[in-house]
């Protein structure tokens, strides 16, 4: 994991940590939920080497000991096989000489005055029903214990969302943070940082399409970045970068997948757990306040999921999807914009030839390129609507136009 990419120094990073750090020196509980999952372990790496960093919160004096403990490893059937696996992650610190029980660990830290925190890096992984009496015990030592230990779990799911909170234990949410994907600064010190590492050109228009395509989302801007370094491929229409897409999307929560497919497709009848989903991806910078995606890859992936573009014909002067009349969703102009790329599939539509079909009547008054990119680009929303990829219309420049499934 540790090579997945370099560590970037953020301003969120930085802002976020010390939230962490001052509820911990508190004496509390920490949940993180990460929506860039892949930075997550990335992001704890840097957190446990900083020291100046967490001197500078916790102060010179006080003294932390941060372990990472894999609970999976072992059935926790109750509190004290938790115990026992405790103390066998903290003799492999070697702080003694002796291996010593989890009482005698208690001990040792009182003595000492250090705080031990206990770090679930996938946390996750115990969020299935067979796993959630670890956590349950984890939650009884945090409460008994308290200040000698305490919890920090890291999520890729939020654990906020109705079907899960309510079956979790409340002692470990105390403290519950969002990282959300970096804004645009942040990435495109990142994008920038690949660059000078893989020892290439990017010009400020290519930053632009990749911070466009893939928002903050790290794990999708490394793919673009080295496709724009090693081949003369498309940066996102490949299997590399669709396997990310996938990963990201299996991992979502059903009402957060069908969130997204309404907000693609620009449906508003969401449901309570919708509606929750939704504040949600505000949260993590995915989606904007108007409800737009800032990750523009899903724009596409989510239309080709829905793989409804299979049939689409004039028939009668109508225009036929899925042998069902979609004419209504259309103004004039953009039915027959729409209508003559139909009947000449895949193949060139000059300019000419559009404005001709948009203004049958003084076509030479009304024409100009700027119009006809506006229809265009209302034809492209209208399509959305149809739950039709955009892209479905190239736009071959300086020559027109080219419609194909």
């Amino acid at each position: 994991m540790k090579d997945i990419y370099p560590l970037v120094i953020t301003r969120q990073y930085q802002q976020e940590a010390e939230k962490w750090l001052k509820a911990l020196k508190r004496g509390e509980n920490v949940s993180v939920i990460f929506f860039p999952q892949t930075d997550r372990l990335r992001r704890l790496q840097q957190l446990l080497e900083d020291q100046d960093f967490l001197r500078s919160v916790f102060g010179k004096e006080a003294r932390y000991l941060f372990q990472i403990i894999d609970l999976s490893a072992h059935i926790i059937e109750d509190i004290h096989e938790l115990y026992e696996h405790i103390a066998e992650q903290l003799n492999l610190l070697r702080l003694s000489d002796a291996r010593l029980s989890f009482d005698q660990w208690l001990a040792y830290l009182r003595k000492y005055s250090i705080n031990a925190v206990l770090i679930l890096p996938q946390a996750e992984k115990y969020l299935i029903k067979e796993e959630r009496s670890s956590l349950t015990h984890l939650s009884y030592l945090a409460d008994k214990l308290n200040p000698t230990f305490t919890v920090m779990s890291l999520y890729e799911k939020d654990i906020t969302h109705p079907s899960l909170i309510t079956e979790l234990p409340s002692r470990l949410y105390q403290n519950i943070y969002f990282y959300p994907l970096y804004d645009a600064d942040n990435a495109l010190r990142f994008i920038r940082y690949l660059v000078k590492k893989w020892n290439f050109a990017c010009s400020r228009k290519k930053e632009q399409e990749i911070l466009a395509a893939c928002g903050g989302h790290f794990w999708f801007i490394k793919e673009a970045v080295r496709q724009l370094a090693t081949s003369d491929s498309e940066l996102f229409k490949h299997e590399s970068m669709s396997l990310r897409l996938r990963t990201v999307y299996d991992l979502m929560l059903p009402s957060e997948k069908s969130v997204l497919n309404k907000i693609i497709t620009r449906k508003k009848d969401y449901t309570t757990d919708e509606q929750h989903s939704l504040s949600y991806f505000k949260k993590m910078n995915f989606v904007n306040s108007q409800n737009r995606l800032l990750v523009n890859l899903y724009q596409d992936f989510i239309l080709q999921r829905k793989n409804v573009s299979s049939e689409i014909e004039i028939h009668d002067n109508h225009i036929i999807l899925n042998k069902i009349p979609v004419d209504k969703f259309f103004s004039k102009k953009e039915y027959r914009a729409l209508r003559v790329l139909i009947e000449n599939k895949g193949m060139l539509v000059s300019r000419d030839t559009m404005a001709k079909a948009i203004w049958p009547s003084d076509t030479v008054e009304h024409f100009s390129d700027w119009a006809i990119d506006q229809i265009i680009a209302r034809l492209r929303n209208s399509m959305q609507e149809l739950a039709l990829s955009p892209t479905l219309i190239k736009t071959v420049r300086g020559k027109g136009y080219s419609f194909s499934l």
